[in-house]
Order: structure tokens, then sequence, then C-alpha cells
């Protein structure tokens, strides 16, 4: 690396804050090329030299390499000499940087490559330990020899990189390697802990220390095939979850590519999910249908125990949790703001970090609006004073409630509650006129009984088009009402016209959960035509009836164009949370998760066919009128017909795996189990070849015998329409030209393509494929499936079973 390139990078911080007049290295950067016209103009427009500064390193010159950083030098020395001369001086001795480079790189040199590997990665996990600068992963990634790592190391933390790599040959149990480099520390020798700093933290970091244990217990029990196919699960939801939810770039998708086992794997989904991770390896693993896995982690997710280890790893696994519980304790901090909250933080936090002379942050948090991406600057720059630039902004918003979160005091934490932090009692210190429509959480500790003087409201319905939800219009004098039809409840002073529409949650999911919250309830877009609403209660299906400490999880998350936003709820009684005077936009109930494990009032929806034989399809889902009505649309679009049957009298329990069963011999039902969950819900499928009587399904509980849910069909509730196709079906048998003939021809499909084709005659198929061991064989050929399932599909004696199987897998 060149000279001057070195300097730059070494003394960015300092030059970011000395360099005052930028103009003159801003037109000769432009008359070299070294950066564009349109760059040169956003930079000129920003209103101080340390936002110019830092808008030119993290853009221009970081995408100009070491070309830009060299030509920068030239243009200091040419305009701040003296500058330079103050910066050379503070620098250390060159023979005592020259021994340390070479004591770190005759030590590193006894690594194997993928030892070499392993100590990048486990780099990553001890910045946030040392209080040391975050560096680049996309730096490090490069550096794959022992030389270039070396160097990326010094230029970071100069003499600092010999306790840092003890500290990872510590981690990577390589005492040997560690004995060497004893003789010569020279960097910190004060660690910053958790527990003589920050009490408060205490209790996050021992639950999330046990979440990591229980994980790496977990996936100990996958093989090496089954590892790599859990990683692959990984990096494309994280790739997901993070490149349409964040504007900056993240290293997470980079780094999962150097995972090498699956230590890497549990310490990087804690720091995206949180405790979050249990839910996320429960779906992933449901995928792998390693049923076994998600029952075990399922009983043990509400209050994981810490599991022992050894002290090495068990030390590295203290610090990635305690990076992880400060990441969760920042973000929950930060969703306890509004949407302009947000902005007066980040307002205050740029002025505190300006005066404590930290590294500048004003141009990057303008191209921010959320909390994640703010909470993840802010940990990249700072680090560990992340948490006390917090409390500190926090202090000067006047936040009192928020406040109480942030106290020195670890009394709370000799209580013996799981989540200790949590209690919503503080709220009350924080007033009505200081955050409007955030009161705070009456009845905490206790559950608000429902009311039963609400006067029911039948809604007008209009729909406007198939592929619109219909709106449902709502009109009333004074008075407490409920509408009939979503549960939604508003009290008013005086006339008032209103509508409303369902919307789908699902592409709004990820973003729930990348918020640590879930669904608690529909996603209803309300509009208020003519009038005023003093207050909406908007339902929810989570069970509270046995668990009064969720009472203070509850909020109502705001979608709208200028980003998501978490309110608080004035009350929440067993069906609803209350909102006063409230601000309308696409609105739905949540629930923050933290580890929870919640029931759920639940809806059986059942969906037949009419075809010769009788099918149906059976859906286990949260009490949802909004979901029900789209899978009602979706169904009847198929030709489906709807039985109506009741619900389950009794709450179930997310994540837990049901069976569905039937008293009628031969029926065939796929999947064996499934899992209750808010995302992308699925369906049994029950197949039943000319029934002729009636017949019970029962819903049961995975290993346990008792039946959550039971109904029967009767013979006139399937037998409609079934027998009516049998002649139909028979005219088409003597008639191959029939237009419903299945076949794909592009003049009976409009030119739909195969997978349209596929969808749409999944009945047909099922019934009338016969040679499906050809299709599984090219299938295999192809890797569409894997031997597992190819196996276990022909394992299936009949051929519908077969069909099912590959459709549901």
């Amino acid at each position: 690396m060149a000279e001057g390139e070195h300097f730059v990078e070494k003394h960015q911080v300092k030059l970011i804050k000395r360099v005052s007049n930028i103009a003159p290295f801003l037109d000769e950067l432009l008359h070299e090329n070294i950066i564009q016209q349109d760059s040169y103009d956003d930079i000129k427009a920003l209103p101080t030299s340390q936002e110019k500064m830092t808008a030119l390193f993290s853009g221009p010159l970081e995408s100009s390499g070491g070309q830009g950083k060299a030509m920068f030098y030239r243009f200091l020395n040419k305009h701040e000499p003296d500058l330079i001369h103050e910066l050379s001086g503070t620098e250390v001795p060159v023979e005592s940087m020259t021994t340390v480079k070479e004591l770190l790189l005759e030590t590193l040199n006894d690594l194997s490559s993928e030892e070499l590997k392993k100590f990048r990665s486990l780099l990553q996990f001890n910045f946030f330990h040392w209080g040391l600068p975050q560096s680049s992963w996309r730096r490090l990634r490069w550096a794959d020899r022992a030389e270039l790592l070396v160097d990326v190391m010094m230029e970071i933390w100069n003499q600092q990189s010999v306790e840092v790599t003890k500290e990872v040959f510590m981690d990577m149990n390589r005492t040997d390697l560690v004995q060497r480099l004893s003789e010569t520390s020279s960097g910190p020798k004060e660690k910053h802990t958790v527990d003589e700093h920050w009490p408060a933290l205490i209790q996050k970091v021992e639950t999330m220390a046990s979440v990591i244990e229980l994980l790496l217990e977990t996936l100990a029990g996958l093989s090496d095939e089954e590892l790599k196919k859990f990683k692959d699960v990984l990096w494309s939801q994280t790739h997901f979850h993070t490149t349409h939810f964040h504007r900056r770039s993240t290293d997470i998708s980079l780094m999962l590519f150097e995972v090498t086992d699956e230590q890497d794997m549990v310490f990087l989904m804690v720091l995206i999910y949180g405790q979050q991770s249990v839910n996320k390896t429960m779906e992933f693993l449901k995928m792998m249908n390693r049923t076994d896995l998600v029952q075990m982690l399922s009983h043990s997710s509400s209050r994981p125990k810490k599991k022992l280890s050894d002290e090495h790893r068990s030390a590295l696994i203290q610090r990635v949790a305690t990076k992880a519980a400060v990441k969760q304790l920042l973000l929950e901090t930060l969703y306890d703001l509004g949407y302009l909250e947000l902005k007066k933080f980040q307002e205050f936090l740029q002025l505190i970090v300006s005066q404590k002379n930290l590294p500048d942050i004003s141009y990057m948090l303008r191209q921010i609006a959320d909390s994640v991406e703010t909470v993840d600057l802010m940990m990249q720059l700072y680090g560990h004073q992340s948490v006390d630039l917090t409390r500190e902004v926090v202090e000067k918003m006047n936040r009192t409630d928020l406040m109480w979160r942030w106290s020195e005091s670890s009394s709370a934490l000799k209580a013996g509650h799981h989540f200790a932090l949590e209690c919503g009692t503080a709220a009350s210190a924080y007033s009505t006129e200081q955050r409007r429509g955030s009161l705070e959480l009456e009845g905490c500790g206790s559950i608000i009984k429902d009311s039963s003087d609400w006067t029911k409201r039948e809604p007008e319905v209009n729909s406007t088009g198939a592929d619109e939800a219909p709106t449902y219009s709502l009109q009333s004098e004074a008075g407490t009402f409920e509408c009939s039809v979503s549960g939604l409840r508003w009290i008013c002073q005086g006339k008032v016209s209103f509508q409303y529409q369902f919307s789908s949650v699902q592409e709004h999911m990820e973003r729930i959960n990348s918020m640590q919250y879930m669904a608690a309830g529909p996603l209803m877009n309300i509009t208020v035509l003519a009038g005023k609403l003093d207050e909406v209660h908007l339902p929810h299906w989570i069970c509270i009836d046995d668990n009064p400490t969720i009472l203070d999880k509850f909020a109502v998350l705001h979608i709208d164009d200028c980003g998501d936003v978490v309110e608080k709820v004035s009350e929440v009684t067993s069906s609803h949370v209350k909102l006063c005077e409230p601000v309308f936009s696409l609105k739905m109930a949540i629930l923050r998760l933290l580890g929870l494990s919640v029931e759920i009032n639940c809806n059986v929806l059942i969906y037949k066919t009419d075809k010769t034989s009788l099918t149906l399809d059976v859906y286990l889902i949260p009490q949802d009128p909004g979901l029900q009505q789209e899978l009602d649309k979706r169904n009847e679009s198929y030709g489906y017909r709807v039985i109506r049957k009741s619900h389950p009298e009794k709450s179930l329990k997310m994540n837990d795996s049901f069976i569905l069963t039937t008293d009628l011999d031969g029926a065939e039902i796929y999947p064996e189990m499934l899992m209750l969950r808010n995302e992308n819900p699925n369906f049994f499928e029950v197949f039943i070849d000319n029934p002729d009587k009636k017949f019970k399904l029962q819903l049961t509980k995975e290993n346990e015998r008792q039946p959550v849910w039971t109904c029967a069909v009767r013979k006139d509730e399937y037998q409609s329409t079934v027998h009516s196709q049998e002649k139909e079906i028979g005219e088409q048998s003597s008639n191959p030209g029939s237009s419903d003939t299945v076949r794909p021809s592009a003049g009976a499909e409009g030119g739909c393509t195969g997978a349209d084709f596929v969808d749409k005659h999944r009945r047909e198929l099922i019934d009338k494929v016969s040679n499906i061991k050809s299709i599984l064989d090219e299938l295999l050929e192809k890797e569409v499936i894997t031997q597992g399932a190819y196996d276990e599909i022909l394992e299936i004696p009949s051929k519908r079973g077969k069909m099912r199987k590959l459709y549901s897998d």
C-alpha cells in the first residue's frame, strides 16, 4: 500500500474533523476525474465541512480505491502541510510497528488455510468487546493471506492488534500461539464488560447467551449435508431481509459466505435476529423436515436454560451475546419513538457526537429513515459507546419513560423476572402532552375486561373489482359501536362516517419480524370520511387470559409512505387494543416477541373441490378476518367451495405442530403435520375416494392424544356437487377434444406458462398422472428435488399420494 493511501486511511477520523476548507480539494479531485460532477455538486451543497468530508470519504474516495486516496494525500501536502506534519508526529515509531508486524506475521503463518479463515471470521466478534473501530468485512474478506491480513489489522489497530490476535487465538484454543505473543503484549489492558458498566444489560446478555447455547446444541444434531442446506436457507432468507429492508449495504450476507461451522452460523443469526433466532431456526428446520429438532426448540424457546461449555467458548459466547443484547436494547428504545421523534433523536445524536469529537454521522443519517439502520450505523461507528450516546440523547429528549430503561440500578434484575427490563409501569411518568397518542399502559399486570356495551353495526359492502378487496362502510351517531364483520370498535362524540379495507400482511411480515414483533391482529386501512373518531379499538387474536405479563408488549404498527411507525397503546383488553385520538393509515396490532411463546385464538377453514372424488383443503390460521377473506377469494377463484365449521374453543400455541386425522377408512391426508404460524399459511389436503357417509375430522397437537378441534362433515355438505360432476367427467373421457381435458395446449390455456398450467390443473394432475416415477427421475436428474425427497415420495403406496407429496414439497 502506498504511503499516502496508508496515511489517509489511518487518519480518516481526524482529517474529517480538521480539514475545514474543502473547496480546493473538490476542485482538484474533479479535475483529476476522481469524483464526478454530480458527486461534486452533492458534496458541495452540504452545510458543514464535516459533512462534506464524510461524504467525500464514504463515496468517491472509497470507490476510487488507492489511487484516489493517494491523490488526496498529495493535495493535503499542498493545502494542509501543517496538519500533515502534526498528524505524522503522532504515529508510532516505525521500528516498533515493524517489530509488531513481523511478530504477527510469523504467528499467523503457523495457521492452516482453514484456521486463517476461521481467524478472520472470529475477528468480527471481537471489535465490540475491545471497544475498537469496526472494520468492514469487505476489507477482511479479501485478506486471504497472512501478510494481507496483518496489513489490514495494523492499519486499523496498530499495536493493539497483538491483544486482539491473542483473544482470537484463545477462542480458537491455540494456547501455544497465545503464549508466543504474551511477552510482547502492548494493547489495551482494560476490557469493557457488561457487568461493570451496564448493569441494566446483565439479564439480556444472559438470555442471549442462553439462546446461543440452545441453538448450538440444536444445530449439532445436523449432518454436514443438512448443515450446508441450513446455511443455504439462512443465506437466502437473510439476503432478502437485508437487501429488501436496508438502503445501506450490509456485511452480513458477505460474512455468511465465509461461515465454516455451526458456531459462526449461530453467531450471525443472533446478531441479525436476536432472540427471534429461535423462531427463525424452527422455521428453517421445518423447511428441512427436521420436526424432531423443531419440537425440541419449541419446548425450550419460552425460557431457554444456559448450557455450560468449556471456558474459552463461553467467553466468546459472552462477547457475542453482549453485542446482540446491546443491539436489542438500542432497538427497543428506538422502536418506542414515533417517526418525528426518531428524526429528533438523530438530530440530537449528531450534536452530541460532534461535541465529543467522535466520527461524524450526519451525512450517513441523511440516507437513513428507520430505527434498524440507525442502530446498525451507531454500533459500527461507536461500538459500545452507542449505549451511553443513546442514554444521553434520551435525556435531552426528556423521554422519562425510556430513561428508566437505561437506569444504572440493577435492583430490578434481582426480582427474578425473565425480562426484567420490559415492565411498562415506568411509562406513567411520561405524560400525554409529551407524546400524543403514546399514553401509559393502564392496568399493567392485570387484564382489562371487555365491556359488553358495544352496539353492533352491519357495514355496507362495496366490491369495485375482482382484484380489489371489498370496502366496508360504516356510519353512526355518538356512542360506542362495533363492526359485525371485523370486530373493529369505535367511540365518537358526534356523527361519524368512515370506511375500511382489509390488507394482506404477508408482504410486511419480514419487516415486522425484523423489528422483533409478531402480527397480532388484522391489517386494516381505515379512512374517516366525515366527523371524528375519539377512540378506535383494533381487534387482536392473542390469548392474554393466562398470561397478563404480556400486556405491555402490545403496540400498533402504522404503515405509510414515510416509513413504519410503532405506537404504544393506551389499553389492552382480551380482544382489542385501544388508541385515543388516532391518526389513520394502514394499522394493525402487533406484539413484541423477545423470546415469548404465546397462544392465539384460531380459525379452521375447510374448502372442497367439485371433482369425482372428494378433496378437502383444511387451513389452521389465526383468527384473522382479513386472511380468511383472502383465502376465501383465492379458493373460490380455483372453483373450491367453503364448508363452514366451528373454530377451536381453546387458544393454540404459536409454532406448535398439529396433526389432522379422520375416522374414514382409506382417507389420505398430506402433509402429516403442520406448524401453526402467521406467515404463508399452509394447509392439510384430505383425499377421500367415493365417500358415502358422514365422517369426522380431528385436529390434535403433536405427541398428544386429546384433540383441540373436532367437526363432523355430513353427506349433504360434500355430495351436493360431487355426484353431478361424475357424469360430466365421464362425458369428457369420451370426448378428448373437450376444453377441460388436462392437456397443456396453448389454445386451451390462453398462452399460459407451464407453471400456470401445473397450478391451475393441480387436482386433475393428482387424479390422472400415473407414471410418476419417470417424472421423479427427471426432476432428480435436474436437481429440482433431492434424493431424500425422491425416496420418500416413492415409498408412498398410492399414485395420488405420491403426486400430493410432490406438490406439497
